[in-house]
């Protein structure tokens, strides 16, 4: 059986697993945040990152094709070279995010 086909996207969302605060807003579980980043069609990983399985070891890391590639919105194309101006967006929201749920409790 093949796996089912998965369209491309410029912006990952990612699911939130429980309820957070962050700034004073909360966020409900199952709330989508944006990452900007670029999935290529019937991709497992977004695109600029790498995925290995070594030595028991579930392993991520980042290319080059991170900042300096990016997918036609329309047709989903790789454009290799053009600049991945989602990457800045994606970076930003996930740096505030991590860094509210890092924080500790002003009680």
């Amino acid at each position: 059986m093949a796996p089912a086909k998965r369209k491309h996207t410029t912006n990952l969302q990612i699911p939130i697993n429980e309820d957070v605060t962050v700034g004073g807003r909360t966020f409900k579980a199952g709330t989508l945040l944006n990452t900007g980043l670029d999935v290529p069609a019937n991709s497992l990983v977004p695109l600029g990152m790498r995925a290995s399985f070594t030595k028991g070891k579930l392993r991520f890391g980042i290319t080059c094709a991170l900042c300096h590639a990016t997918l036609d919105n329309k047709t989903g194309r790789i454009l290799e070279g053009a600049p991945n101006n989602d990457v800045n967006k994606a970076a930003d929201a996930l740096t505030m995010q991590a860094d509210a749920l890092t924080r500790p409790p002003t009680h």
